[in-house]
């Protein structure tokens, strides 16, 4: 049986805590294991952050998409927001193996993050939209 659920928010930070409550509801309510729901999570965090902070000019009206799907042991979300085009597959590596802290650059991690606590991380950019698709399977 395939359950599927939807929220949007604007693009500002506090509309993070919406999309916890809304991701552990519809956990609560398909019986997903909490270590699944915790990754998601941790991986929708920075995702959303990301592109809250970096996909909109400052005082840019944006609007971020979330569409939870839950099939045959896997969970799946698409985020789409309409902010500039960002591939973050293209984003550089990050600096971990440097023990040098003062010269490390920042950033890069939270996108390293997602690709190893996901099963799948896509993205598409279509009419102008970005789409991101990731997934886990449990």
């Amino acid at each position: 049986m395939s359950v599927s659920e939807n929220i949007a928010i604007s693009n500002k930070i506090d509309e993070l805590e919406k999309v916890s409550f809304f991701l552990e509801e519809f956990c609560e309510a398909n019986e997903i294991p909490m270590k699944i729901a915790n990754s998601f999570q941790i991986v929708l965090d920075e995702l959303i952050s990301n592109t809250i902070f970096y996909g909109f000019k400052k005082s840019a009206k944006g609007k971020i998409e979330i569409y939870f799907s839950y099939e045959n042991n896997n969970l799946t979300a698409l985020l789409i927001d309409n902010g500039k085009k960002y591939d973050p597959h293209n984003a550089p590596a990050p600096d971990i193996l440097n023990n040098d802290v003062e010269n490390k650059k920042i950033g890069g991690l939270g996108i390293h993050i997602v690709k190893k606590m996901m099963d799948t991380f896509v993205y598409e950019r279509k009419d102008d939209k970005n789409y991101i698709t990731i997934s886990k399977h449990f």
